[in-house]
């Protein structure tokens, strides 16, 4: 269960879903993965929700680790047991189930003769259970893990002591699972980073002052600097891609990939996500808006800079190609239909932040009334009529050739929360992959799995497979 929302973990959401959450140099779900497999289990159903495209984009279809990836998308993160019940077979072995945001130390042989069993901590669930597929095929659409628990216990299955349980669930177990897994209590966990000394892991392409000092345990990500005067530890993951400048004092602490740390700070007790502190002791979340404080270190500007330059360019000779057919559409429109022949739209442009005080707006370009493709699942209609118009869009830059479906502001205030997010996460297209896979006619259902399957693997090699798709849509005889 990889549904990747937790209320305890809120202030986080925006960037990562739950099990992604990072622990030593790669994120929680991939320790549960690794464990997985040491126990030579390769058949793996993944129940996602919030964030799917990141959860898919990191386990991809299993092959690098020699298993098989399954995705089941649940639209609702806490309450997603029921999509349990079409997937388990009536005639499945007993089956391992767990939640990817917690990993107990035993996750195998619970009980002689393999009998169901519930694994526990200190008599706590740890979110782990062997049990027979009749339990799972039982589960339903408005149940909560509460109510999974009861269905456990009043099946009587057996009870193993899995302590310690490793959990990203809420900051404090986050840091507390962080101290159990470098002090050495958490075995079988795979760290790729070099142990230099005890409880000290440095990764490749580290640069440290040498007036840095450290106290064990204490793990550093590749390509990290650490700057004059730094004193780093005990229990402090620096992850990949991070600068900690001058004279800062860090304790008890994660820093998470791409962030940057100002100079003469003393943080304890924190997580810090680029330009957002989580302190643990007060419950509390503060966005710095002063990037020589707390800042962001990502790498995705050039790509996505080049990306845009190269659709406008495309676009512009594709408008120069395409002019007297566009102006022909434009004198029969203007001779055989009412009303205005460019229809314009204002859709939200992306990526756009959460809050819609910070959304900017464009016209979306159409021949069409609405603005869309209505009842038509291929043919040169759509072609015609609305991709043409989107090289305007697309030429000055407001749109990509492939991406997401540009929508209203008030289209976007009615999906649903973890949809809206991926939405303002991604780019938008005139070419969307719910199109080329359903029609135009794709239902709801339909829409959100294209989109979080889009969102997952934004590259050109995918861009250029769904316009290839697209054109056999519009030129295909039907």
């Amino acid at each position: 269960m990889a549904t990747g929302a937790r209320p305890e973990q809120e202030a986080l959401k925006e960037r990562f879903p739950v099990p992604l959450l990072p622990l030593g140099d790669r994120p929680f779900l991939q320790h549960v993965v690794e464990r997985l497999v040491s126990l030579e289990i390769i058949d793996i159903h993944v129940v996602v929700s919030h964030r799917p495209e990141m959860i898919e984009r990191l386990l991809e279809d299993g092959s690098r680790w020699g298993c098989r990836f399954n995705y089941h998308l649940a639209r609702d993160p806490d309450r997603p047991y029921g999509r349990l019940s079409r997937i388990v077979a009536e005639d499945d072995d007993l089956l391992l189930f767990g939640h990817a945001d917690r990993l107990p130390a035993t996750t195998t042989e619970p009980a002689p003769g393999n009998r169901p069993t519930v694994l526990r901590e200190n008599g706590a669930w740890s979110g782990w259970a062997a049990v027979p597929p009749a339990l799972l095929r039982g589960l339903t659409d408005d149940m909560t893990e509460s109510d999974v628990e009861r269905v456990f216990e009043s099946a009587g299955l057996g009870a193993l002591d899995a302590a310690p349980v490793l959990s990203v669930c809420s900051p404090p177990a986050l840091l507390a699972s962080q101290r159990l897994a470098f002090d050495g209590n958490a075995p079988g966990l795979i760290f790729g980073a070099r142990q230099v000394e005890p409880g000290v892991w440095i990764s490749r392409n580290v640069m440290m002052h040498p007036s840095v000092r450290v106290q064990p345990p204490v793990f550093i990500g590749e390509n990290s600097r650490l700057n004059h005067g730094v004193r780093i530890g005990p229990n402090v993951l620096v992850a990949a891609d991070c600068i900690i400048d001058e004279r800062t004092a860090l304790e008890d602490a994660v820093v998470f990939p791409d962030s940057f740390v100002g100079e003469n700070l003393e943080l304890n007790g924190v997580l810090v996500d680029r330009n957002r502190l989580v302190n643990i002791r007060h419950g509390a979340k503060v966005d710095i808006k002063d990037d020589f404080i707390l800042g962001n270190m990502g790498h995705g500007y050039l790509g996505s800079l080049i990306g845009r330059l190269w659709s406008r360019a495309a676009a512009m000779v594709l408008l120069v190609l395409f002019a007297p057919l566009m102006l022909l559409i434009a004198c029969t429109l203007a001779l055989f239909r009412r009303g205005p022949v460019l229809h314009r739209r204002q859709v939200v442009r992306l990526p756009a932040p959460p809050e819609r005080s910070g959304w900017r707006f464009f016209e979306r370009f159409s021949f069409l009334p609405s603005g869309g493709v209505k009842k038509s699942n291929g043919g040169l209609g759509p072609f015609c009529l609305h991709f043409l118009p989107a090289l305007l869009n697309i030429a000055r830059g407001e749109m990509r050739f492939v991406g997401l479906p540009p929508r209203t502001p008030d289209e976007i205030e009615q999906l649903p929360s973890d949809w809206k997010e991926l939405y303002l996460g991604s780019v938008a297209g005139a070419v969307t992959e719910a199109f080329v896979n359903y029609g135009a006619e794709a239902d709801e259902d339909e829409q959100f799995a294209s989109e979080a399957l889009y969102a997952s693997r934004p590259n050109l090699r995918h861009d250029i497979g769904l316009l290839g798709g697209y054109l056999w849509r519009v030129l295909a005889v039907r």
